[in-house]
This record gives C-alpha cells, structure tokens and sequence, in this order.
C-alpha cells in the first residue's frame, strides 16, 4: 500500500470511500482506517480532525438545503442510477447537474467560511497546562491564561484574552493560523512561536518556522524567524525587530524562570505572575540592579528568599503574602 505524502488526503480519500454506496468498498476502507489510526496517536488525531471536518460539512450542507431546498434538493442526483448510452458514454445531463450542484455548494461554503469546531482553555495562577485542538496543533499555556480557538472550513482562529501561550502550528495548506492578542495579529501556516501579553502589549517569539506580525495601527507588518523577537504596544511596534534567546524566552514551559541580566524590577514583574501577593519595590536604585540565574517555578519564592544574600536589601513576607522590599 501506497501511503500519500499529505495524512490528511489519505484520511480523506479512505472517508470519501467509506461513504461511496459501494458496500465492499465501504467495509474495505473501513478496515484500512481502523488499521491506519492504531499505528500511532498522530495518526488517530489525524483522523479524528478530517472526520470532524466532515461532520461539520454534512451540517452545514443539510443547512443549506434547508434554506434553498428549490436549488440544493439531493434527490435527483444523489438518487440517479449510472446510465450509460452505448453512443454517448455516460448520462451526461445526470453528471453535469451533479457537478454543478457540487460547485455551487462548495463555493457557497467556501465563502461562508463555517465553523468546525471551537473550544475554550483556561489555565489558574501558577498553572501550566498543554492542550490538543481539533487541527492537530499543540498549545502549551502559561499561568494565568484563556484562550478561544474556532477552527472554520478556511481559517483558523485563536483570540489570546490574557497571558501566555506557545504555538506548534500543523501544517495546513491555504487555511491560515492566526493568533489575535489585544490589538496584535499573528499569522502562520506552520511553526513554533510564543505569544505573551506585557505591559498594555504584545511579545511574539519564533523558535521554528516564521511569522508575520500585525498591530493594528502601523501601516506594514513585519515578518520574524527562529530566534527573532518583536513587541508592539498599543497597535504599535515597540524596538523593531530583536535577536533573542528564544529557549530562554519560553523557559516557563520548562518549569523555569531564567534571567541574564535583567533588572530587578524586571525579574520581580516577571516572578509576580506565579504568585498572588503583591511585591513591591520601594526604592528605584534597587529595582535596577541587574540579576542573572534559573528559578524553579515550583517553588517561586525561592527568588524572593534569596535577594538579600544577592544584595543589600531587606524583604518582609506579609500575612497576605504580599512582599516588601527595601534597601538596608
């Protein structure tokens, strides 16, 4: 057997057998589906996506009929035996409406553009959590985190609401994955990228693959690669484009806060997205001094303990868990 290159065909040409009226035919790909998703669980998500895809364009199509049911009606052609004129070959007439029905209700769902699937992930402060979408792409969410996805008949769609996510995008030829963050979008057919909302603003990291980047009030976008970094606040970009440590920049999904350089103030802001209690820095020259190191996000207050044998400082922990810190 001759696997084709594209999954997804393959999937799709065993479904399209498996529903030909031919009952032989229709048991056959049955077994070769049931024999192709126990390989591996690629393969049975594989499925599982293309046979969604075509559930959901069964509903649509029914909804269709329903609404145009002069135009749409399936019965004339759906239920027309194969005739075949010894001097002309196939009953041209028959096929030719059955084409034209197929074409008509193709563009009519292209254009309409339908929902397939959709779901909704959340992630509580601290938390870390990985999820699977209907598309086959992996999300790895960070603390304190929602997310929306809608996978439709061309597009794909995630509208990041709040905090941090990286994205291995499945490669889907002509149906875009485009991530929306506040007043930013992100686009891509296929790669690895984080999305991260700071400071009324957006932060997008490659680390494979590439993207185009979006504000809403510049008049261009931008387009990074592995290892590039851009920040727009605003609907504007922020820096241009940056080289970056990318496996740094997504370190939290290692469990791990790392740090080469940064301010204090930074590194506070940071660690203060796994924590509830307040931290505050009630002198500026302390929040600019420089801290480099790696931070298990198990135990975030590790940090906290250590600043005053890092500097000349003194930090209270409060009943509340809220953090002051001051200079000695």
């Amino acid at each position: 057997m001759n696997l084709p290159l594209n999954d997804s065909d393959y999937v799709n040409r065993l479904l399209a057998r498996s529903r030909c009226g031919d009952p032989q035919r229709e048991a056959e790909a049955r077994l070769e589906l049931e024999q192709w998703v126990a390989v591996s669980d690629d393969n049975r998500r594989c499925y599982e996506a293309q046979r969604q895809t075509v559930i959901a364009l069964d509903a649509s199509l029914d909804s269709l009929r329903q609404r145009y049911p002069r135009h749409l009606a399936p019965a004339s052609v759906a239920q027309a035996p194969a005739v075949r004129n010894p001097r002309r070959g196939w009953a041209w007439p028959t096929w030719s409406s059955a084409l034209v029905l197929m074409l008509g209700v193709g563009l009519t769902l292209w254009w309409v553009n339908p929902v397939l699937s959709q779901g909704e992930y959340v992630t509580g402060l601290g938390e870390h959590r990985e999820v699977s979408l209907s598309d086959g792409s992996r999300v790895q969410l960070n603390t304190n985190t929602h997310l929306d996805f809608v996978r439709r008949l061309r597009s794909r769609e995630v509208q990041l609401v709040q905090g941090e996510a990286l994205f291995e995008v499945t490669h889907q030829v002509n149906i875009p994955f485009e991530v929306t963050s506040l007043d930013t979008r992100v686009r891509v057919l296929g790669t690895v990228f984080n999305v991260r909302q700071w400071q009324e603003g957006n932060q997008v990291t490659v680390l494979e693959g590439r993207v185009r980047v979006t504000p809403d009030h510049e008049a261009d976008s931008l387009q990074i690669t592995r290892g590039q970094q851009l920040r727009t606040r605003h609907g504007l970009f922020v820096d241009g484009i940056r080289d970056v440590d990318a496996t740094q920049a997504v370190s939290w999904r290692d469990g791990r806060l790392v740090f080469s350089g940064e301010t204090l103030a930074e590194a506070v802001a940071e660690l203060q997205r796994y924590r509830s209690g307040r931290i505050r820095i009630h002198d500026s020259k302390l929040g600019a001094l420089r801290i480099s190191g790696s931070f298990s996000l198990a135990k975030p207050d590790e940090l906290l303990h250590l600043l005053p044998e890092l500097f000349a400082l003194n930090l209270v922990i409060n009943p509340d868990q809220s953090v002051d810190i001051r200079a000695r």
